[in-house]
């Protein structure tokens, strides 16, 4: 069936998800499908698309660009069509991705509801995490997809939703790992960073929590923690590099007149 977009200013998408489509197996792109060994940052397996979080050893962080073009085949027992509220991306140099964040003193119905939106823009962007400043909200809020922190826990996997987090501790060593993100399109870098972290926060009900992790989990939580700070990727590389980001974030921006790409359907098109 194919996916149709309603109101595209607006950002709302309309899905149908059936059984059959959860057959279809899908191939990475070719840029992730390297041997063993060549990078330690692209170890993929070919997959069903739901589940190209699996991974071996360290896998590249990509919290906006995480997973295939292909996208997400969301899990579905029975036919079902739902609407999903996809907010615009703020992109470098914006400078709202530097503004201050402050705490969220009560979880309430618009705290709630902005976390939906949060989790809706993430899938359907193909996204293993995303904080509310890359929105243009500056509640000290970020998503992590439940797969990044449990690969193993299949089609339940929750996302993991961080209100005023915390960074408590890193350690374990440091690791090179390439990483994207959804305020940086088509931008990949590798990125220096300790192997595991611990972060406090409250869920979405309000309690205190603590969760910790290393390889790729640990990477995602400094990730989008940093975000909160007005830390961003482009701040953890060399001069050069650093360069090198501006010349594609300036020529990505020529092209899409300063505007986000429209979100690619988390159902693939099976009517091709």
């Amino acid at each position: 069936m194919r996916p149709s977009q309603v109101a595209p200013s607006r950002g709302w998408l309309t899905r149908t998800v059936t059984p059959d489509s959860l057959s279809r197996t899908w191939s990475l792109p070719r840029r992730m499908l390297l041997p063993f060994g060549l990078s330690g940052s692209r170890r993929f397996w070919q997959t069903n698309a739901w589940e190209v979080g699996c991974f071996m050893g360290e896998m590249a962080y990509h919290g906006g660009f995480a997973w295939p073009a292909t996208g997400f085949i969301l899990a579905a027992e029975q036919p079902h069509t739902f609407a999903m509220a996809v907010l615009d991306i703020v992109t470098y140099p914006d400078p709202r991705l530097r503004e201050p964040t402050f705490d969220v003193k009560e979880v309430d119905a618009g705290v709630q509801q902005l976390v939906r939106d949060l989790i809706d823009t993430m899938y359907s962007l193909n996204a293993a995490g995303i904080a509310a400043i890359q929105v243009g909200r500056l509640e000290r809020i970020f998503i992590i997809d439940g797969k990044v922190a449990d690969p193993d826990a299949g089609d339940d996997a929750a996302a993991l939703v961080f209100i005023n987090p915390e960074l408590v501790e890193t350690g374990k060593g440091l690791t090179i790992v390439e990483e994207g993100c959804l305020s940086f399109p088509n931008v990949f870098v590798d990125v220096k960073r300790p192997r595991w972290a611990k972060i406090r926060a409250r869920d979405v009900d309000g309690k205190t929590f603590e969760v910790d992790g290393e390889g790729l989990f640990g990477r995602a939580l400094q990730h989008e923690h940093d975000h909160l700070t007005g830390r961003l990727m482009i701040d953890l590389v060399g001069m050069v590099k650093k360069e090198v980001i501006k010349r594609k974030m300036k020529r990505w921006h020529n092209e899409h007149d300063g505007k986000p790409p429209p979100p690619k359907p988390s159902v693939p098109d099976l009517a091709k």
